[in-house]
């Protein structure tokens, strides 16, 4: 189960962009430095994660490019 370590202002609103573009373009340790740093990952949720992103890298260029642009327009929209 994941613990936020703090009780921060930082809204799921603001943190969730910046995980998937994380996700979709960075590495896991960025990720885990970066929008998620505030929440303890145990371990069953970090293994989650390293099978998402291996999936992810899986991807052609072209549809991680296309995620990446969908992102963009959703958060130039919010």
């Amino acid at each position: 189960m994941n613990y936020p370590k703090n009780t921060g202002t930082v809204s799921a609103r603001e943190i969730l962009p910046g995980f998937l573009n994380t996700l979709l373009e960075g590495t896991l340790e960025q990720l885990y430095v970066g929008p998620i740093s505030q929440y303890r990952i145990d371990d069953v949720t970090k293994a989650a994660l390293a099978a998402l992103k291996k999936c992810i890298e899986s991807l052609s260029q072209e549809h991680t490019k296309a995620l990446v642009k969908l992102l963009k327009m959703i958060r130039s929209e919010a």
